[in-house]
């Protein structure tokens, strides 16, 4: 059984709340699940500076408790946790995926909903048995945005990658995370319950990635074991090319990704499994929060192998 549940939850810094959501309802055609004040008891964990105000609203796919987005906006302006994404060699929460029935209809859609263009609709393989029409552009506030159609071709793909409704994107498909060493990266992930789709290296697509030429990309895509391909973790490394933690500045008010959450059953054994394996806490002790849409729950968070931010969460009716 795994450790936990796929990525639940996906934590962003926006600089204008309303306008991030109005910006993800109308390119995922998602809708607002919760809204409010960030908990003061999860402050600390989440890094809030002192004297920091915060905000924040989910948005989900109709009808869904995972793959959502938590939108967080401060009172204090903040940088892009990523710049301009001229360094992409650089370590942590990277970029999200999300998967669309129709990828050109939707980058027009991007485009008009204020996204800045990174690169238009190409048509390549991910593996056999799949081919994807893949985009990528910044989100109003910089973040990367991967969307993208798949056409299925074998069992296995056509189970995880089921048909969509036009205008409504599917759950969080995956968050790109960048790192030192996927090996390490890929076994502290599958100690949760992931196991590898696929892991391959990609050449040749210097120009959709924006990498220097002759550079190679190890793209490693976990999936969570007997599950629908939502949540998942896609895991990057640009092999002999160094790169450097950004965890000191993927923290509020910063603009970008912040952190992604998994349910847990028992907080006490994932946090001795990912410790096991180099996860750093960030509070010394697991605390109790308000975390909507779910009410309480108990919150262990930690840093992973590249200093990206995780907070697993149980429920009141959860072991510990």
């Amino acid at each position: 059984m795994p450790l936990t549940s796929e990525i639940r939850i996906v934590t962003v810094g926006v600089a204008d709340l309303a306008r991030a959501s109005r910006f993800y309802r109308a390119v995922l055609g998602w809708e607002t699940r919760a809204h409010g004040e960030v908990d003061r008891r999860a402050r600390a964990a989440w890094r809030i500076p002192n004297g920091v105000h915060a905000r924040f609203e989910i948005l989900s796919r109709a009808g869904s408790n995972t793959g959502m987005l938590r939108l967080v906006a401060f009172d204090r302006a903040g940088e892009r946790i990523w710049g301009t994404y001229e360094r992409v060699q650089d370590h942590g929460h990277f970029a999200l995926n999300f998967r669309v029935s129709d990828c050109r209809a939707t980058w027009e859609r991007l485009q008009a909903a204020g996204a800045t263009p990174r690169s238009a609709p190409h048509r390549w393989s991910i593996e056999a048995g799949s081919e994807v029409w893949d985009s990528q552009a910044f989100d109003p506030d910089g973040v990367l945005l991967d969307v993208y159609e798949t056409d299925a071709h074998d069992e296995r793909s056509r189970r995880l990658f089921p048909p969509l409704a036009d205008g409504v994107a599917n759950d969080l498909e995956t968050v790109a995370v960048h790192v030192a060493d996927a090996d390490r990266s890929r076994a502290f992930y599958a100690a949760l319950g992931y196991e590898t789709f696929f892991d391959r290296t990609i050449r040749g697509m210097e120009g959709f990635f924006h990498l220097p030429p002759g550079t190679a990309l190890r793209d490693v895509n976990l999936v969570m074991q007997d599950r629908p391909h939502v949540g998942c973790m896609e895991i990057v490394q640009y092999p002999g090319i160094a790169g450097v933690p950004l965890r000191d500045r993927a923290r509020p008010p910063n603009l970008g990704i912040l952190s992604i959450s998994f349910e847990a059953h028992d907080l006490a054994e994932v946090e001795y499994v990912t410790r096991s394996l180099g996860a750093e806490p960030i509070v010394a002790e697991r605390y109790v929060t308000s975390l909507p849409p779910f009410g309480e729950a108990s919150v262990y968070a930690c840093h992973g192998p590249d200093g990206e931010a995780l907070e697993f969460y149980a429920l009141p009716d959860a072991t510990d």
